[in-house]
C-alpha cells in the first residue's frame, strides 16, 4: 500500500495558512502516493502558467513510479482568498530514489474551493 506522508510546519515568523490550505496539500500528496492523476489534477487550475506541462510531467511521475511526498512550509503570505507559499517538497520516487526542492505555488479560492493557481518550477516534477 502506497502511504503519503506530510509534514507541514511553518517558521514562527509567518502566519499559519487557513486549515483548508494544508488539507488542499494533504489531498494533493494522497493523490499522488494513490497515484490518482485525476485526483491530483482536480487541485489545479487549468488557467494556471504552465499548466500542460505539468499536467503532462505529473503523469508520467505518478503513472510510472511510487511516490510519496513530504512537504514543509517555509513561507507563507496572503489573505483568506490567495495566498503564496514557498514548499521545500521532498518526494520518494519509487524505492531508491529521492528528490529535494523549492517550489514556490500561489492557491486560490475559487468558487469556494482552494486550488493551485501558480507552481514554479514545474520541471521538479520530471520523474
Amino acid at each position: 500500500m502506497k502511504v503519503a506522508i506530510l509534514l507541514v510546519s511553518t517558521c514562527l515568523a509567518f502566519a499559519e495558512p487557513p486549515p483548508a490550505v494544508t488539507e488542499l496539500l494533504r489531498l494533493t500528496t494522497d493523490a499522488m502516493a494513490n497515484s490518482d492523476f485525476g485526483e491530483v489534477i482536480k487541485h489545479f487550475d487549468p488557467g494556471m502558467p504552465n499548466y500542460g506541462e505539468f499536467a503532462q510531467r505529473m503523469g508520467a511521475l505518478i503513472g510510472a513510479n511510487a511516490v510519496a511526498s513530504t512537504i514543509e512550509i517555509t513561507r507563507d503570505e496572503g489573505d483568506d482568498n490567495k495566498r503564496k507559499l514557498e514548499l521545500n517538497w521532498l518526494l520518494q520516487v519509487g524505492q531508491s530514489r529521492q528528490k529535494r526542492g523549492k517550489v514556490t505555488v500561489t492557491v486560490e479560492r475559487k468558487t469556494g474551493t482552494w486550488v493551485f493557481t501558480s507552481l514554479d518550477p514545474v520541471q521538479f516534477f520530471t520523474p
